[in-house]
């Protein structure tokens, strides 16, 4: 049984397997690094022959399901998840790495002018300003609402103007003026426009956090994508995508 990752290694360290050991590797993760999944895919499994079968899932939802003892090989969620499975004991132990920090971003309708947004004080004017807000029902979307919100001192105007929609659809289609998303998940869709970052004064950075499930059924081929997950090889993907590749040092103990 595998007990500890090494959270970072050089692509050339990794230790891919003959095609006879390779396999299938069930990957459970938050819709945050889809992107990055997708891009990285084709590289990973031409290098190690494993074959990801990866499930994507708001954070909220991977919880609930990993807890109720889904077998999965790796899990992909925000930190918060991550913590309350590790402490249920779903996690195999010592396999714990953060991966990347996921920004908020402002977007737009594409066809409408991007607000400034450079400061909190623009931010606010932005929103005042606006007939329709989106917020997303996730865990940055409670971030906006119940944190930046009130930041903001405009809880009560945006009672009446903000609303939990699907951020794509929504904004795509005009029916919200500006909404908040992580940035990994509307760089890529059409219809919109990415304003781009919330200021560093109203930033909040989801860390994206993984492990090898306690119930895996291929731990091994588990602990090969973790591994390769914190290399440079995945870093641009990672960061096309709109993610923060976190640094090496960090510990995978959490």
């Amino acid at each position: 049984m595998i007990r500890v990752l090494v959270p970072v290694l050089a692509l050339a360290g990794i230790a891919f397997p003959s095609s006879a050991m390779a396999g299938d590797v069930k990957v459970h993760a938050s819709g945050a690094i889809a992107v990055a999944l997708d891009a990285l895919r084709g590289d990973y499994q031409t290098r190690s022959g494993d074959t990801l079968a990866i499930k994507i899932d708001r954070s909220a939802d991977i919880g609930p399901a990993v807890a109720a003892g889904e077998a999965t090989d790796v899990v992909i969620a925000e930190a918060k998840v991550i913590d309350g499975l590790v402490a249920g004991g779903h996690a195999l132990p010592g396999s714990v790495v953060p991966l990347a920090a996921s920004p908020i971003c402002v977007v737009v309708p594409a066809n409408r002018p991007a607000p400034k947004i450079d400061t909190s004080a623009a931010v606010r004017r932005a929103l005042l300003a606006a007939r329709s807000v989106g917020y997303s029902n996730s865990l940055s979307g409670d971030y906006v609402t119940r944190t930046m919100f009130p930041k903001l001192g405009i809880t009560r105007q945006m009672a009446r103007v903000a609303r939990q929609v699907g951020i794509a659809k929504a904004t795509a289609a005009g029916d919200v003026d500006i909404a908040f998303s992580q940035c990994s998940e509307m760089l890529h869709i059409r219809g919109l426009t990415v304003v781009g970052p919330l200021p560093p004064a109203l930033q909040h950075r989801s860390v994206l956090t993984a492990f090898v499930g306690a119930r895996a059924p291929n731990p091994e081929a588990g602990a090969r994508l973790l591994r390769y997950l914190t290399s440079p090889a995945a870093d641009l993907p990672l960061q096309n995508s709109g993610l923060v590749p976190l640094p090496a040092q960090t510990s995978a103990a959490r």
